[in-house]
């Protein structure tokens, strides 16, 4: 099974240049918007995804992904084993 961060890009990569929203990447993954939101700052700290202003008539905001981010998900599926990548994730869930 895919870490959590690595589904994270990936569903974000998927979106292409259109960007796509918390509540959208919330809701294909089933991850918690709350933590997709913290994961997306952290994220766009490391220069992993860029967030787009909001275009007229929307709502929010549209996250796409960098080369750095499509860099670092490449890493997170060639370097880690899916099983350590699911440990790492449950004892973040905890702290």
């Amino acid at each position: 099974k895919e870490s959590r961060d690595a589904r994270l890009l990936r569903c974000i990569k998927e979106s292409e240049s259109e960007g796509i929203s918390i509540n959208d990447i919330s809701r294909k993954t089933g991850i918690p918007r709350s933590t997709v939101s913290r994961r997306i700052k952290e994220f766009e700290e490391k220069g992993w995804v860029k967030i787009l202003e909001r275009q007229l008539g929307r709502r929010g905001y549209r996250i796409t992904i960098t080369k750095e981010g499509e860099k670092a998900l490449r890493n997170y599926t060639h370097r880690f084993s899916p099983q350590s990548l699911n440990a790492r994730d449950s004892l973040l869930d905890i702290l």
